[in-house]
């Protein structure tokens, strides 16, 4: 009884170590999100990158910038943003399909934030939504100092 036992636990170790090896390895270099923060420049209309971050690289970061950015609150009305140009443009983007997924286009104020959703079909009108403060500060971080 203790040999089948001992036998047991092995072959279960064996198959679990199997599974488990490659499954890690597969996942942890594997690029499937990348968000590019862009600073705005409205006097050569250009963007230059002023930070990246994967997933492979920069996981907490890449899920912060994910749920910042999905839970937004709507805008009941248009945001006195007027037509200055965005302090940043996100790009979230998924290198393992070659797609952007979205531009987001963040304007900075003394509340915090407000920013613009535009689906990666650029015909579609963007959707406004606002920042809290603390999200606002963490964008700013992320986008001054990088990693």
């Amino acid at each position: 009884m203790t040999k089948k036992m001992v036998m047991i636990v092995f072959a279960g170790i064996v198959v679990f170590s199997l599974g488990l090896s490659p499954g890690v390895y597969l996942v942890k270099d594997e690029v499937t999100a990348e968000w590019s923060f862009a600073k705005v420049n409205a006097e050569i209309s250009e963007r230059a990158t002023a930070a990246t971050f994967t997933n492979a690289d920069h996981l907490n970061e890449v899920t912060n910038l994910t749920s910042i950015f999905m839970q937004g609150e709507p805008v009941e009305a248009q945001p006195e943003i007027g037509d200055a140009q965005p302090d940043y443009a996100l790009n979230w983007n998924d290198p393992s399909r070659k797609v952007r997924v979205f531009t987001f286009y963040v304007w900075f104020t003394e509340e915090g934030g407000v920013y613009a959703i535009r689906p990666s079909d650029e015909s579609d009108e963007p959707r406004c939504k606002v920042l809290n403060q603390m999200n606002a500060d963490f964008l700013k971080k992320m986008a001054i100092e990088g990693a």
